[in-house]
């Protein structure tokens, strides 16, 4: 693992299965994603080149039956916390039961 903890890309699939398991799974995200230049090096005159920092992609069911986690949870965490869930890449299998999002930390 890099020594500062942030990642390029973190994969993720089933872990949004609970409210506090989606709150979590945002959570790790937002603390282990590489920012944006733009974010990280606040003020600093540096070319940030490519700004586009780490990307996340979640594949989680729509809901899990019983226990309330599931996409629509998980996508008001990510909002609260400031991260970037990119529409235009997310997908659904052809039963709508599942989907994957792409995400990012917000500039």
């Amino acid at each position: 693992p890099p020594q500062d903890g942030k990642f390029d890309v973190i994969l993720m699939a089933e872990t949004t299965y609970t409210t506090l398991a989606a709150r979590q799974t945002a959570f790790l995200i937002l603390h282990h994603l590489k920012l944006p230049l733009s974010r990280s090096l606040e003020h600093k005159n540096i070319d940030k080149g490519d700004d586009s920092g780490g990307v996340a992609f979640v594949a989680s069911k729509r809901y899990y039956f019983g226990v309330g986690g599931g996409v629509d949870v998980f996508r008001e965490e990510c909002q609260t916390l400031k991260l970037v869930v990119d529409d235009d890449t997310h997908g659904d299998d052809e039963n709508k039961r599942t989907s994957w999002w792409k995400l990012q930390v917000e500039t």
